[in-house]
């Protein structure tokens, strides 16, 4: 509830800016956040304030008039033997004797009328003899009503509250009336006092709530600031680093974990790219190497005529290579941008047809035997791509098969998935290099002397695979060949 009562009131002030065109606060999410705080606590402070002040003064207004009205109608009760004495003319000293000692023990001035309201008594002796104005209060007590009137004094122009009540006579009629009235000094500086209390509490209730809203502020700010310094560190640094914890509110929470999440994306492309660069110099540079060795070789001995072609092959060999392998990597790349070549419903059989027939002059010498239906059902994916996934594998099988062994490509359906199979009896892979023949510039060591190739291959299948919504898995031991099964779903 206070989130959204805060975010309305920021909105407010938002959209209050605005419209009188104030100057934007750029200020820090820590001070923006705690002054926001502040100022809806002090708003909400200010309103309560403001409803609950009148009603101290109210409160108290009402208690003074009641309290006076009591006594009015208690010395109307108590007063009514005497008064009606003194109007048959029996005696009146004891009233003379009383009502100074009551008016002088709060200060209240005590005033009796008869029922013309002429000044028959009074507490103080400036009231002289004589006729009462008709004021709010007799007109009340005449008509058997109770009612106060708030008003300057005629004697000391301070304010005092006025009251009356009738003084009735053995028969049940008014004889006279009797006026009560009392300063409010006592009744202002009680309000002063309830006000300076609710001060109090207010400035108190202020200082927690700020220490609360500089808590929540910083516990709102403090995981930004950690992220922005991350953020910061991962522009101009990129080093790797721990990541972030997730604290602070929910949506900070969510907002961490994607950046944890983002930074381990650009901290595995960091270290892909260095691979990759790494790599692709070691591969550049055997070729490179091998040509300038064959350049230099042929400007310190020139060859014959009948050397030149026996020469211009050897020199044609790393070239070729170089291309190979320049474009294995322009592949690795265009796939690291983007899958640009959109999918479209395709029929495998056609395409490993195809290729079948292609490789089938590589497998000289060897047994290759094709298992796939004409028609097999339809998967979503790019041919093209398809189509360099399974001319590397076949590759693969060329390169690593030995003579009079076989090479099989198979094509299985199944509910959810069409599985296609690339096996050989070949030498077969190791359980423990398995995996990292998948990695990028990948080979093994007796590859890397008996098998011509730059270890990209494989790493092509298995991203483009992926990028098809597809899988690679090797089957493989020591002296049993090795199968790949490459599936896509239906």
């Amino acid at each position: 509830m206070a989130s959204v009562t805060l975010s309305g009131a920021l909105n407010g002030l938002k959209g209050l800016q605005a419209k009188l065109r104030l100057p934007t606060w750029s200020g820090s999410l820590r001070v923006q956040l705690l002054v926001g705080y502040l100022l809806v606590i002090a708003i909400g402070m200010g309103g309560m304030t403001a409803w609950l002040a009148p009603r101290i003064q109210n409160d108290a207004f009402e208690e003074a008039e009641h309290e006076l009205e009591i006594e009015a109608h208690l010395l109307a009760l108590t007063l009514a033997p005497q008064i009606e004495n003194f109007l048959d003319g029996r005696d009146t000293e004891v009233l003379r004797r009383l009502l100074p000692k009551i008016g002088e023990r709060n200060d209240t001035r005590i005033t009796i009328t008869d029922h013309e309201l002429f000044v028959i008594f009074s507490s103080d002796p400036r009231v002289g003899s004589g006729f009462e104005d008709n004021h709010v209060e007799f007109l009340a007590a005449q008509q058997g009503k109770e009612q106060h009137d708030i008003r300057l004094d005629e004697f000391t122009d301070q304010e005092r509250i006025f009251t009356a009540a009738a003084i009735f006579g053995e028969s049940g009629k008014a004889i006279a009336y009797i006026q009560l009235s009392a300063p409010m000094a006592p009744v202002w500086q009680s309000v002063y006092n309830a006000w300076a209390g609710m001060g109090l509490m207010l400035s108190a209730t202020l200082a927690v709530a700020a220490a609360l809203s500089a808590f929540l502020a910083g516990r709102i700010a403090r995981p930004l600031m950690k992220l922005r310094d991350a953020a910061n560190n991962l522009a101009f640094n990129a080093a790797p680093q721990l990541s972030l914890a997730a604290q602070g509110p929910a949506e900070v929470r969510d907002l961490i974990r994607a950046f944890n999440h983002m930074t381990e994306r650009v901290q595995r492309a960091a270290l892909r790219q260095r691979e990759f660069v790494s790599g692709a110099a070691h591969e550049l540079r055997s070729p490179l190497t091998a040509l300038l060795l064959r350049l230099e070789m042929l400007a310190a001995h020139p060859p014959t005529a009948q050397e030149l072609p026996r020469q211009m092959e050897a020199l044609l060999a790393p070239l070729h290579r170089l291309r190979n392998a320049v474009d294995q990597l322009l592949l690795l790349a265009s796939m690291e941008e983007s899958n640009r070549l959109q999918p479209a419903p395709l029929d495998l059989s056609p395409l490993l047809y195809e290729l079948a027939e292609e490789f089938a002059p590589r497998f000289a010498g060897r047994r290759f035997e094709v298992e796939v239906e004409p028609h097999l059902p339809l998967i979503c994916a790019n041919a093209d791509q398809v189509r360099i996934i399974f001319a590397n594998l076949l590759d693969n099988a060329a390169k690593h098969t030995p003579p009079q062994a076989a090479v099989f490509l198979k094509a299985n359906v199944y509910p959810n998935r069409v599985e296609v199979q690339v096996a050989d009896e070949g030498p077969g892979i190791p359980l423990e290099e398995q995996e990292r023949v998948f990695e990028r510039f990948y080979r093994s060591p007796k590859a890397r002397s008996d098998t011509p190739g730059h270890g990209l291959g494989l790493a092509i299948v298995r991203e483009l695979a992926r990028l098809n919504g597809g899988a690679i898995e090797l089957e493989s031991a020591p002296g049993q060949g090795a199968c790949f099964r490459v599936t896509f779903p239906r």
